[in-house]
């Protein structure tokens, strides 16, 4: 029909926008995956009202004592058909869908609650816990006072709360976010900017924003140590992010030779399956107070 002819012609003009080309011509595959995005999205809202999210928790370790010092935050979600769905299928249609903020609240309030319990455990009165923020979320007018009510709500300690943006929010509205990051400061809480390179910063917007902690992102860490070019930006980053008082933290650490070449460059914090890979809350706590054994160049 002429409406099909429309629809299928309007799918295809978005595709071609998406891969910033002239023009796309229309396959029943992009209907297809019209479809299957309509589908996961009302699976999605079905699972947050049933409570099908999962957090687990991936340890962050101190690289130059090799104590565990926090976790990072990472949703999963429990589909009674498809099993564990990883974040990178779901978070993006919760975005396109504005589900994202439900799904941060529930990131957030996790968080506050087993950090409560961690910081009573041996070992752990400076655990400090992660949380990822979509841009969307982080820029709205309220979010510094909900986020701050939130954590004093749950009785949680300010100082040991991290909030997650990528490079990517501040393209939105530099001044709005360094307005929003110096409330969130003042009341204890940190950011994060995660995924830093791989965006669209510089090194330079750094001494702009009231920023905690740098993420070094896993692409420049993959290829280490043979990598000069990246060996190059780590070092830029760590001895800026230590002139401006902030940490520095590399994600996705696999082999020794990583984490050894990254304590020599003196990155402090570090993330990765070398440590271990997420786990549930009950195996998260098994890590708060242990100290890891400490690799060799043998």
């Amino acid at each position: 029909s002429a409406e099909d002819i429309l629809r299928d012609a309007d799918i295809a003009m978005y595709r071609a926008k998406e891969a910033g080309r002239p023009s796309m011509i229309f396959d029943r595959q992009m209907h297809q995956e019209i479809l299957d995005a309509l589908n996961l999205e009302t699976d999605l809202r079905t699972a947050l009202d049933r409570g099908e999210l999962l957090l687990h928790y991936q340890p962050i370790v101190d690289l130059e004592t090799m104590k565990i010092a926090g976790f990072e935050t990472l949703a999963r979600w429990k589909h009674p058909e498809r099993g564990v769905i990883l974040p990178a299928e779901f978070i993006p249609v919760a975005e396109e869908t504005g589900l994202i903020d439900r799904i941060d609240r529930i990131m957030l309030i996790d968080a506050c609650m087993q950090l409560t319990r961690w910081r009573a455990l041996p070992g752990g009165a400076d655990i400090f816990v992660s949380v990822n923020i979509a841009a969307s979320e982080f820029l709205r007018e309220d979010f510094a006072e909900k986020t701050i009510g939130a954590v004093t709500a749950l009785g949680a300690p300010p100082d040991g709360i991290v909030l997650e943006i990528t490079e990517n929010t501040l393209l939105h509205d530099m001044d709005a976010t360094a307005a929003i990051m110096e409330r969130l400061k003042k009341a204890g809480l940190r950011v994060a900017l995660d995924d830093f390179g791989a965006g669209y910063s510089s090194l330079r917007y750094l001494n702009r924003l009231p920023v905690g902690l740098v993420k070094i992102d896993r692409t420049f860490i993959r290829a280490l140590p043979d990598s000069t070019s990246d060996t190059g930006v780590i070092r830029a980053v760590i001895s800026i992010s230590r002139n401006l008082n902030m940490d520095s933290l590399a994600e996705g650490i696999e082999t020794t030779q990583q984490l050894l070449w990254l304590r020599e460059s003196g990155c402090r914090y570090g993330q990765g399956f070398l440590f271990s890979h997420a786990v549930e809350p009950s195996a998260a706590a098994a890590f708060v107070g242990r100290t890891l054994t400490t690799p060799s160049q043998a």
